[in-house]
């Protein structure tokens, strides 16, 4: 999540990043709604594999969606451009526009190199340690929720029904 609105932050100014990081998380909410149907899918696929390392159940899980994270991950560096001044999508002139208005927007050269003194303003910076506090509790909530679910609907008495 960070590394998304870091990235986003390249392209965006802060008032449109709020809405595109907005959908990230909810299709992040929609993702845990579709993974377990997908896992269930995966899982029921047949045995196979060598006769000492058959794959099947959540390995098939763990094989099919690493092997997509893979080949997705082999592929972003060459589809996603690093700043807008690298798209192949843009024409000169909105490269230009672009630009110019995240300069406008952070009042800093998005070029500049990283220095020590960059660094030591992160760390002692308290608001990366309030936002990132925040954070950790939304997440408790949501992954603990998808984890334990099963077992709190179990303990109420639904069955599973296959």
């Amino acid at each position: 999540m960070p590394g998304f609105a870091w990235y986003l932050s390249s392209f965006y100014k802060r008032r449109e990043l709020y809405f595109r990081i907005g959908i990230y998380v909810s299709a992040a909410s929609m993702a845990g709604a579709f993974g377990g149907l997908l896992a269930t899918g995966l899982a029921r696929i047949p045995r196979w594999g060598v006769e000492s390392t058959p794959i099947h159940t959540w390995r098939n899980i763990f094989f099919f969606e690493g092997l997509l994270t893979m080949f997705v991950g082999m592929l972003a560096p060459l589809i996603m451009p690093s700043k807008p001044e690298t798209s192949t999508r843009l024409t000169e002139r909105e490269k230009y526009i672009a630009r110019q208005r995240l300069l406008i927007e952070h009042r800093a050269d998005p070029n500049e190199n990283v220095k020590k003194q960059h660094i030591k303003m992160a760390v002692f910076n308290i608001n990366n340690y309030v936002c990132a506090g925040i954070f950790f509790c939304i997440n408790i909530t949501v992954q603990g929720l998808s984890v334990f679910m099963p077992t709190v609907l179990n303990d109420l008495g639904w069955l599973v029904v296959l």
